[in-house]
């Protein structure tokens, strides 16, 4: 798992978590600047599956707001148990 940081040093998201399990698919969750996030499924082989969710306006905001949460956990989980890379 890798922490994704801005310029500003925010964090801005998770990148290649795999499952408990080590399969062969890793997930991204990657926020943007306006508080959208993009969840993001691939596999060893360069298949990848996307889903946006909008942080306003006609999207459902209680999802991006829970992935954010999601984020910023392992975030902290990857801080605290030494397991963060850059």
């Amino acid at each position: 798992m890798k922490v994704i940081y801005r310029e500003n040093g925010d964090v801005s998201g998770i990148k290649d978590l795999q499952g408990d399990m080590r399969e062969d698919v890793s997930l991204d969750l990657i926020e943007e600047g306006d508080g959208d996030v993009i969840l993001t499924l691939y596999d060893k082989e360069g298949e990848s599956l996307s889903i946006q969710f909008c942080s306003g306006g006609s999207g459902n905001p209680i999802v991006s707001a829970k992935l954010r949460e999601l984020i910023h956990e392992l975030h902290v989980f990857s801080t605290t148990r030494g397991v963060l890379e850059r």
